[in-house]
């Protein structure tokens, strides 16, 4: 598999393991076959994926979502789901949590849905806890986190 990525605050030089970064969403969702987001949701990121993304996006293709709801514009994956032009969608976030029993997600059966519960592992909530000590200890000696790791870097000044 060939990865792609796409951050527009990650800096240069940072090693990707292997993948190659793109300088913008459109050329990376023409290639992607999977795509997996894993970003905040902001004003920026409110609706990231919507139709049209979704269109640019391979036949066939798949989503992962395990980011925000809001950052997939969920009546327009919907249909993409329906049609057929997106093969399957893996959500661990929805919109409305938890979901209601007329959300029409719950009627299609190429989507597997998670409780927003997938960075559970045990070496995912050791890694979270261990970073926020890191960043709480490095605030109050004086090393706040680089305005690029945060969500809100407003905050920062």
């Amino acid at each position: 598999m060939h990865c792609w990525v796409y951050d527009p605050f990650l800096p240069e030089g940072v090693d990707l393991d292997g993948a190659q970064r793109t300088a913008s969403l459109p050329p990376l969702l023409a290639r992607s076959q999977v795509l997996s987001l894993h970003i905040p949701l902001t004003t920026q990121t409110y609706h990231l994926i919507g139709a049209a993304e979704l269109a640019a996006m391979p036949n066939g293709a798949v989503l992962s979502n395990t980011a925000r709801g809001e950052v997939v514009d969920e009546l327009a994956l919907v249909a993409a789901l329906r049609s057929g032009a997106l093969y399957a969608a893996g959500l661990d976030t929805t919109t409305e949590e938890p979901l209601t029993v007329s959300n029409p997600l719950l009627a299609l059966n190429n989507v597997v849905l998670t409780p927003h519960v997938g960075g559970c592992t045990p070496a995912a909530l050791a890694a979270m806890a261990e970073g926020a000590v890191r960043n709480v200890l490095g605030f109050l000696g004086g090393n706040p986190p680089a305005a690029s790791a945060c969500v809100y870097p407003a905050v920062l000044s």
